[in-house]
């Protein structure tokens, strides 16, 4: 057990390869330690991507007539690697219960949810994981809120615009996880005595964070900033967080960092390089996605050249060849790697060292030869970019799928986060269909 200010760490959440036979795409909106990424599905197979206990999902569903709708929802380990799900109507069902509404605005959220509830009742939607509220809630959406939370008073995640929206719903429930669409960081020390381990919040106002010192119980905060003055500023005497995942372009500094000692993963879209020597200081840290600016060369790494014990470690960006090779062979516990838009960054050579690697994402590159995929044992996910889908590209992927039969090999890309509420999946390209489905016929004929 480890130890940050006198408080206990608990035992950092796993990313478990995860598969959802049934839908067309699969987003995770909070990574540990990652970026936001769209797993695509196949023509012979669904997504396949990573989640942890508590993260929030996408999950793109086919719907009859050739359309698909994204529901969220939030990701239980109890759920297990293979999600059972299916759309039926507006109720997402995941084995058989109903776990979410799909609805891309409060208002729509609230007569579906009020449809359900004279259809099923609170009985029938006690699994319901989410609940989401509009600026204004009509009376009798309250007292069929009540009668819910009466039933089911730990949902998952309450979703709402703005914080003064939800607290009522607060009064009733308890969840883990609340997702605001707008949050000033003066408003969230109303959150002090909430409860809530994780926040979501899609377009943040400003990078003033000091005061979620004030809230004991925040473990994780996920935050997508599209306007902000260029410092991300943390509390000085530290926090409760272990996980930290900013996206804000343009970050010119950041501020007490490294007074977060509970931290276990970390991502920043575009990292400062002052600010990596506060990053190297974080003694418990697990799980580190560095993103650092286009510039004309390579962004020197050699400050966090002393980091040991990550298990996750993400680039993106033009990183240097030597710095990552070095911070590779520092951490041979490494589970997760990640490259996003690392064109300076070609030799995998080194991945050779990383014998409990499980998961190799590679959006926006080649990814591994062949060869090297033999020596990776324990890997189970190996992610590349629509382009390496393509029909001309059968035959590697199926030299590449070859070495690793216990695995899979999915395509994925990044997605662009900023201002937004519920964001909407575009399907990957049509491509990565026909190639599987060569890659198929191929299987079959050599069979």
């Amino acid at each position: 057990m480890l130890f940050s200010g006198g408080r206990a760490l608990a035992a950092p959440a796993e990313a478990h390869v995860i598969s959802v036979p049934a839908a067309k795409a699969l987003l995770n909106y909070c990574l540990p330690g990652g970026m936001e990424l769209i797993f695509g599905a196949t023509d012979s197979a669904g997504p396949t991507g990573l989640a942890a206990d508590g993260d929030l999902l996408g999950i793109e569903c086919p719907q009859t007539g050739g359309s698909t709708e994204m529901v969220l929802v939030p990701y239980r380990e109890s759920d297990g690697t293979v999600l059972d799900v299916a759309l039926a109507e507006d109720w997402l069902l995941l084995s058989g219960q109903i776990v979410a509404l799909a609805a891309d605005e409060p208002s729509a959220w609230t007569s579906e949810f009020l449809e359900a509830m004279a259809t099923v009742g609170p009985e029938g939607l006690r699994h319901l994981r989410v609940v989401q509220i509009g600026p204004e809630t009509p009376p009798e959406a309250e007292e069929a809120l009540a009668r819910l939370a009466a039933q089911t008073p730990d949902v998952d995640a309450i979703m709402a615009e703005h914080l003064a929206a939800c607290e009522d719903l607060l009064a009733l429930f308890h969840p883990r996880l609340i997702v605001l669409k707008n949050a000033a960081a003066a408003d969230l020390v109303r959150l002090a005595d909430s409860g809530v381990r994780d926040l979501l919040i899609t377009d943040a106002e400003d990078l003033d964070l000091t005061a979620i010192a004030g809230i004991p119980s925040l473990r994780s905060l996920v935050l997508f900033a599209s306007s902000h003055d260029g410092t991300l500023r943390l509390p000085r005497r530290g926090s409760s967080l272990e996980r930290l995942v900013v996206s804000a372009d343009d970050l010119q500094a950041v501020t007490h960092l490294d007074a977060q000692g509970a931290l276990r993963h970390l991502a920043i879209t575009v990292l400062p390089e002052r600010a990596m020597r506060q990053v190297a200081r974080l003694p418990h840290l697990q799980g580190l996605v560095v993103g650092v600016a286009d510039s004309e060369g390579p962004t020197s790494l050699a400050a966090l050249a002393d980091l040991r014990g990550l298990t996750w470690l993400g680039f993106r960006g033009p990183v240097g060849q030597p710095d990552v090779d070095r911070l590779i062979a520092a951490n041979p516990g490494i589970e997760v790697l990640q490259f996003m838009d690392c064109e300076t960054f070609t030799d995998f050579s080194s991945l050779r060292s990383l014998g409990h690697l499980r998961a190799l994402l590679c959006p926006g590159s080649t990814g591994p030869e062949a060869g090297l995929l033999a020596e990776l044992p324990h890997l189970r996910l190996l992610a590349l970019g629509k382009d390496e889908f393509a029909p001309e590209q059968a035959g590697r992927l199926l030299g590449l799928q070859e070495r690793m039969p216990e695995g899979r090999i999915a395509p994925v890309r990044g997605m662009c986060l900023g201002s937004g509420w519920l964001l909407l999946l575009v399907p990957l390209a049509l491509a990565a269909m026909a190639t599987f489905r060569a890659l198929g016929n191929r299987r079959a004929a050599a069979r």
